[in-house]
This record gives C-alpha cells, sequence and structure tokens, in this order.
C-alpha cells in the first residue's frame, strides 16, 4: 500500500478550505444584526464588544492560509453570552 501524498494533501486542503468557508459564514450570520444595529446607532455598549471579537475573530480566519494544511491554527470562536 503506497499513499499518494500529493492527493492526500489536496484532501487536506480542499477540507481546510470547506471549514474555513463555512466558519466564515457563522460569523458573518452571528454580526449580522449587530452590524445592522451600529449603522442605526442602536447597538448596545455590551454588543459592540461583541462585535470587535467576533471581526478580530473573521479577520484571524481570514488569514489563514488553507495550502498549509493539515497544520492550520484554527482560531478559537468567540462566546455569543
Amino acid at each position: 500500500w503506497v499513499t499518494d501524498e500529493k492527493m492526500q494533501k489536496n484532501a487536506q486542503v480542499k477540507a481546510a478550505e470547506q471549514k474555513k468557508t463555512a466558519l466564515l459564514a457563522v460569523a458573518q450570520s452571528t454580526i449580522s444584526l449587530w452590524q445592522t444595529e451600529l449603522q442605526l446607532d442602536l447597538i448596545s455598549d455590551e454588543d459592540k464588544v461583541k462585535l470587535k471579537l467576533w471581526m478580530h475573530y473573521i479577520r484571524d480566519l481570514q488569514a489563514i492560509k488553507t495550502s498549509e494544511a493539515p497544520d492550520v491554527f484554527w482560531p478559537e470562536e468567540p462566546e455569543l453570552a
């Protein structure tokens, strides 16, 4: 049995890309209401702090180089509460 390392690497990169896309979608969904509240000047100070934490998380996710899979560091998702 011989492992096709190129094929294995391609699969790992594809899985990392899919995970990154999914995590970004969740993060964008999480912040959408806060962004609207911010634009309308209706956001609470507490939610503004949460929005900033999630924006940093999104920036960290966007910086991930999926080509380095499987050696990808996934940032921890901020808490909602």
